[in-house]
């Protein structure tokens, strides 16, 4: 199997508007903020993507240790995808701004904080699982536990 984009974005758009013509303004933000929280259950999301497609076709890889083991990492997607590495993967941004000036984030409120967590510690578990369980790529380096935010600290 194979993903066309351009099949994708169609019926993506398809659904978009569907989903729209039947809800408000109001529902759609809430939709919209479920949906920014379902992205981060990342065993949902490759459970099913390994079920169409096979595993040693997926290189998991964590920022953390993009960041922390950059030069080696960028060496190690090059040879996944069986492309010489260009040299100008050599710098890396060290932030998440795009365009001008520099992108600052806000203190997550303790509450929140507690509610993602309790959201997100059933899948984290299930992720290490998945990726502990092994059948990636030789290029994969072992998955890293996610550090601790400490997000909603003051």
């Amino acid at each position: 199997e194979s993903l066309c984009p351009e099949t994708s974005l169609g019926l993506t758009t398809g659904l978009a508007r569907d989903w729209a013509d039947r809800n408000t303004p109001k529902t759609y933000a809430k939709h919209t903020d479920e949906n920014l929280i379902e992205t981060g259950l990342y065993s949902r999301q490759l459970s099913h993507f390994w079920k169409r497609f096979p595993r040693k076709q997926t290189l998991v890889l964590n920022m953390d240790t993009l960041l922390a083991n950059h030069t080696d990492t960028m060496h190690r997607i090059a040879d996944f995808f069986e492309i010489e590495y260009p040299s100008f993967w050599n710098e890396m941004p060290r932030s998440n701004s795009a365009g001008k000036g520099k992108v600052v984030m806000e203190d997550v409120l303790p509450k929140t904080c507690a509610k993602l967590k309790e959201h997100h510690t059933t899948d984290t578990d299930a992720l290490y699982k998945l990726l502990d369980h092994g059948g990636g790529p030789p290029q994969e380096p072992p998955f890293p536990r996610f550090r601790e935010s400490g997000c909603g600290e003051r």
